[in-house]
């Protein structure tokens, strides 16, 4: 579902109109950053854009290496899938290259603001690939693609925002217009804040694995000065997620309404292998 934001109004500028402007811009940034699961924060990416510039649809590429990930597809109209955990929409990659829309924004850095992608002019540097539409019935038109660039200038990935919509009576889309200048600006501003807060979940992503594998390796090191205990760490922790989850799933009794956070379970991951911790001042003869 497109978020509130999607009426921001398309009349011409105004202090009332850019105040709220900077209050949406606001609020979305404050939303991206408190995200820290990655394929949940590039969702609300694609579904704060199409929000903010009331695109139909979108979708979200991240680089990796000379290939593209395509890793989240949301349509209204289509009513798909919001990301590529399963459904009829499928993570993929491809090449990197100039030859497609979204491969052209990532080499270039430069966004593309298209009034219909099936007429494009012959001196258009890309060129739409229609099987998406051929193969549903979809019929895109106007597109706005942007690169998303971190703190240093690099772009990590490109949004595509398709189909802008015209608000009707009673804010119901009636059809389909370009995507104007302000969008464009507005787009572009969040785009930015997008990529450092996928770098933000990234690093700490990466912290999150060293940290986990320094607190294996603590324990593992520890068990190794007796046989007897070799192994045991890590069945503790195995044995409380598995009771966390059992409790997660019960709907009756007292149990009920307890539920273990992704913050939790991490907690008790490392409680479980580091409960015998104090094992590295006891004396090996004990």
């Amino acid at each position: 579902m497109i978020p509130d934001t999607s009426l921001v109004d398309r009349r011409p500028d105004s202090p009332v109109d850019q105040t709220r402007q900077i209050e949406v811009l606001n609020r979305i940034g404050m939303a991206l950053s408190g995200e820290r699961d990655l394929m949940k924060l590039l969702a609300m990416i694609v579904a704060e854009l199409r929000g903010l510039t009331c695109a139909d649809a979108g979708s979200l590429y991240i680089c990796e290496g000379n290939h593209l990930a395509f890793l989240v597809a949301q349509n209204a109209t289509l009513d798909g899938p919001q990301d590529g955990s399963g459904g009829a929409f499928k993570a993929f990659t491809m090449p990197l290259t100039r030859d497609s829309i979204a491969g052209y924004v990532a080499l270039t850095g430069d966004p593309l603001n298209l009034a219909d992608v099936y007429d494009l002019p012959d001196h258009s540097p890309v060129h739409f690939n229609r099987a998406f539409d051929q193969r549903t019935g979809y019929r895109s038109q106007s597109m706005l693609v942007l690169p998303m660039r971190d703190h240093n200038a690099e772009v990590i990935g490109v949004v595509q925002l398709i189909n802008a919509l015209r608000p009707g009576e009673g804010q119901v889309p009636d059809d389909v217009v370009p995507f104007s200048r302000r969008d464009e600006a507005l787009a572009l501003s969040v785009a930015s804040q997008a990529a450092v807060a996928i770098q933000n979940v990234r690093h700490l992503d990466a912290l999150r694995e060293l940290f986990r594998a320094l607190v294996i390796y603590t324990a593992t090191a520890i068990e190794r000065r007796s046989p007897h205990t070799a192994g045991h760490s890590g069945r503790v922790a195995k044995y409380a997620l598995r009771l966390a989850r059992a409790v997660d799933r019960e709907t009756t009794g007292p149990l009920a309404k307890e539920r273990f956070s992704d913050d939790k379970l991490e907690e008790l991951r490392v409680t479980g292998w580091l409960h015998d911790v104090g094992k590295i001042g006891v004396r090996e003869g004990v």
